[in-house]
């Protein structure tokens, strides 16, 4: 059975977050105040539960001082 496509990218998207941020050793509440994002909404994104706007998803390559591309890594 194939994913939905929306389902797919969050994941996707979560799995790189979490995965980079674990890395760098920026705690999830970190991540989420110094890009005022709620920890909720950010642990959700990790989950891929909720989608991140290319803004948040912005602020969060800034913070992390990686390329957007590396949040977005393995979509197709």
């Amino acid at each position: 059975m194939m994913r939905n496509s929306k389902s797919s990218a969050e994941h996707i998207i979560g799995n790189n977050l979490s995965r980079i941020r674990r890395e760098n050793g920026i705690a999830l509440s970190e991540l989420a105040a110094a890009i005022d994002i709620s920890y909720d909404r950010i642990a959700q994104a990790e989950a891929g539960r909720v989608r991140l706007s290319p803004e948040e998803l912005i602020a969060i390559s800034q913070f992390l001082n990686i390329k957007l591309s590396q949040l977005l890594n393995n979509l197709q």
